[in-house]
């Protein structure tokens, strides 16, 4: 009897384990999509600060080659 509550105490632990590993895998995913909205206004801003030619909205400006 003993065993098997250690077996099931030693399942829950890894259970949550892996539960809090997704949690951070989200939180990571969460965190680069914002930044990289961040970083497009970023540059649509500077760049039509500077009179580079831009789109009209933020969310559709798309990066010219070099």
């Amino acid at each position: 009897m003993g065993i098997a509550v250690g077996s099931i105490i030693i399942i829950i632990i890894i259970i949550i384990i892996i539960i809090i590993i997704i949690i951070i895998i989200i939180i990571i995913i969460i965190i680069i999509i914002i930044n990289s909205k961040i970083c497009t206004h970023l540059r649509y801003s500077i760049c039509k600060a500077l009179g580079i030619e831009t789109a009209d909205k933020w969310y559709t400006h798309a990066q010219t080659s070099v």
